[in-house]
């Protein structure tokens, strides 16, 4: 009996431990009533990492204490019940070690300008509206992962599978995109969206020869969409024809499928290398109509869509697959009829994954205990250049 007592007892004071370190790892304050630097205890600033702001709003010097203070150790600021409707210029801007995940205020209107730091990856989770962004994102938001929470009434998430599978956020009716998480390949517009909206791609940098697809239901384009938008160009160990083989002369992409152009809101092309560079594809009924039209007449070229065809290189032509897929005793054999260069892995989120794999010349192997739910897609790029993708489930 007193074994078993000791043996209860050992585990109510482990139990209490457990949830001292959870209480002061994962804190909760009320904001507002007095400076946020005061509702933490000395032992919670040591030791949080998930911090949750409710109630009120936060003032400059508790921005300031955020960036300088603890930022750095956080993986997650939950603001999504503060009383925040506009996040200030440069309010979060600072060097950060780890990927950090700022869970967006349900009130959410506008987030200033540089309101993150140019050099570090962050998730934003959209939990109310989508924001408007300020007019100075730069480059910054290349190295943000955007998603809407899983309960948004307004927004909702949207993964588009290609060979380099994405993650766009759109309106609850699909009628505006806000975001793509997205660098490579041929993105493609849902077909019925309406507005692309502010923000969309500013700042962010796409790949050599990455193709945008509008469809004809596009009638309206917002401010900044496209500003400062770049190319990742391709260095002396890249041929002209890397990944997506371009026969037209065009370091990028856009198909606007739409016979009237779409409306165009403040500075959407402004300072866009990409779209600068672009070749752009619009119904060959419309061509004289885009070049006489503000803004769309920017583009480098102005080329009929029907000159080329779904069915050219824009697309990547007919795919044949050289993957097979085996399965045994809870391990995925991957067998390839070509060399092996690399294996990715992404998530549904289109995030990569640090899976390790078994790889040799002509195959690879993978545990099914370590994907992840409710699949992976796994991007195999061969020897030549080209790719393919295969789907895994646990």
């Amino acid at each position: 009996m007193k074994k078993i007592l000791f043996s209860l007892l050992c585990t109510m004071v482990m139990l209490c431990r457990l949830q001292a370190q959870n209480a002061e790892t994962h804190v909760t304050v009320l904001a507002g009533e007095a400076p946020l630097e005061t509702l933490l205890t000395e032992a919670q600033k040591q030791s949080v990492t998930y911090l949750e702001i409710t109630g009120g709003t936060l003032s400059d010097e508790d921005y300031a204490f955020l960036r300088d203070s603890l930022l750095e150790q956080l993986d997650t600021l939950d603001l999504r019940h503060a009383e925040i409707d506009t996040i200030p210029d440069y309010a979060f801007d600072r060097y950060l070690p780890e990927t950090l995940c700022f869970i967006l205020p349900e009130d959410i209107q506008y987030v200033g300008n540089s309101a993150f730091s140019t050099t570090n990856w962050y998730t934003l989770v959209i939990t109310g509206n989508y924001p408007i962004f300020g007019e100075r994102l730069e480059t910054y938001i290349n190295h943000i992962h955007i998603e809407a929470s899983d309960d948004n009434k307004y927004c909702k998430n949207v993964i588009q599978e290609n060979e380099y599978p994405y993650l766009s956020v759109y309106s609850r009716d699909e009628e505006i995109l806000y975001f793509i998480n997205a660098q490579y390949g041929v993105f493609e517009v849902k077909s019925g969206t309406k507005q692309i909206h502010s923000s969309a791609f500013q700042g962010i940098v796409l790949a050599y020869q990455c193709t945008l697809v509008f469809p004809s239901s596009i009638d309206s384009i917002g401010d900044y969409a496209f500003k400062s938008t770049g190319i990742n160009m391709p260095t002396g160990s890249y041929s002209r024809n890397y990944n997506f083989p371009f026969k037209d002369g065009c370091a990028s992409r856009i198909i606007c499928e739409s016979e009237n152009p779409p409306s165009l809101g403040k500075d959407v092309f402004y300072n866009s290398f990409y779209y600068d560079e672009a070749c752009l594809y619009v119904p060959k009924k419309s061509l004289e109509t885009y070049r006489n039209t503000p803004g769309w007449n920017e583009a480098k070229k102005i080329r009929a869509i029907e000159d080329i065809g779904k069915g050219s290189s824009i697309f990547g032509g007919k795919k044949t697959s050289r993957l097979a897929v085996q399965i045994d005793g809870g391990i995925y054999t991957i067998n390839s009829s070509c060399e092996i260069q690399s294996v990715s892995c992404y998530d549904t989120a289109g995030r990569l994954l640090p899976i390790q794999t078994g790889k040799d010349a002509q195959s690879f192997t993978m545990r099914k205990a370590n994907i992840t739910k409710p699949y992976i897609l796994v991007r195999v790029r061969f020897a030549d250049g080209t790719t393919e993708t295969v789907k895994l489930i646990p």
